[in-house]
């Protein structure tokens, strides 16, 4: 393949600038324990905000989710709420989608 369509391995490599080079010497360099506890963030809204973060928030996410299937079956009646919530919020997302939906012929047009 590489032959075929005359492909170069340089092209492929990325560059490592010197503050990329530090930084992963840094992460190589520290315990597993304390890479771990890194992974949970101390802030969880600014965590959000942050492209770079996604596993933190999963990882939150997953807790999130665990607990409240736990409580579901031990305390139904302090889910209820939440449940109600998380439905409400749903029907509120799809209806902006299929609005969203609604809208994209239109804006293709103008491009």
């Amino acid at each position: 393949m590489v032959q075929v369509f005359n492909l170069d391995t340089n092209s492929f490599a990325g560059t490592l600038d010197p503050a990329k080079i530090e930084s992963m010497e840094g992460i190589a360099a520290e315990s597993f324990p304390l890479f771990f506890l890194e992974l949970f963030p101390n802030n969880l809204f600014l965590v959000m905000t942050i492209n770079s973060s996604i596993v933190s928030v999963v990882i939150i996410g997953a807790f999130f989710a665990t607990s409240i299937r736990f409580m579901r079956n031990k305390k139904p009646d302090a889910i209820k709420a939440f449940k109600e919530f998380r439905q409400t919020a749903q029907v509120v997302v799809k209806s902006v989608l299929t609005n969203v939906n609604k809208l994209m012929p239109y804006g293709f047009q103008r491009l």
